[in-house]
């Protein structure tokens, strides 16, 4: 056998097996529809700029962490200010 007929028979089992993996994934995912997992579900998303609040320990003061940081407008440097 020469080289050559081996290189083009590799190459036909591997369009083949592309093949048969397409077909598979296009006939599972048409009606599946992704859900959450019991993790992401107990997973909160932080907002950027979101500080945690600490719980209070008994007889103990504790400083708040402010919430929506992220939000607040940009102060205008003075120079932009005056044009």
């Amino acid at each position: 056998r020469r080289s050559s007929d081996l290189k083009e028979k590799i190459k036909k089992k591997k369009k083949e097996k592309r093949k048969k993996s397409e077909k598979k994934g296009t006939e599972k995912n048409e009606n599946k529809i992704r859900t959450k997992t019991k993790k992401e579900k107990k997973k909160k998303k932080k907002r950027k700029g979101e500080k945690k609040i600490r719980k209070k320990k008994e007889g103990k003061r504790v400083q708040k962490g402010t919430k929506r940081k992220g939000t607040k407008k940009k102060k205008k440097s003075k120079k932009k200010r005056k044009k």
